[in-house]
């Protein structure tokens, strides 16, 4: 899960994605359809999935809408640790996340 500094849109414009989010009573979960939006207030934690494509398609396709001059994401620790474990990032990136995120995401090894 991760959150953000700024309110973020979604719009889903092909597929169904889950939308998992936490709250202080747990996590949550809602199921966005084609042509769903919603918008996740500042410090929500949450994540998507897709759990499948529109049709004659490999993969959904959703619109975010990101405000504010510069947003920051943040990580949560178990976000953090399956990037390394998926070798996304480094042990290194992951100790400073914060520093990784600020050399941009080139910072990540995608392979």
């Amino acid at each position: 899960m991760h959150t953000h500094d700024s309110l973020e849109c979604f719009l889903v414009l092909g597929g169904k994605f889950k939308l998992e989010y936490e709250l202080n009573v747990g996590n949550h979960y809602t199921i966005l359809d084609t042509m769903d939006f919603i918008a996740c207030p500042t410090g929500l934690e949450r994540r998507f999935e897709c759990l499948e494509a529109a049709p004659g398609q490999e993969e959904g396709m959703m619109l975010c809408i990101v405000s504010g001059d510069s947003p920051a994401a943040i990580g949560s620790a178990g976000s953090i640790q399956r990037m390394v474990d998926a070798g996304l990032w480094t042990k290194e990136q992951a100790e400073d996340p914060a520093k990784a995120i600020a050399a941009g995401w080139s910072a990540m090894r995608i392979s």
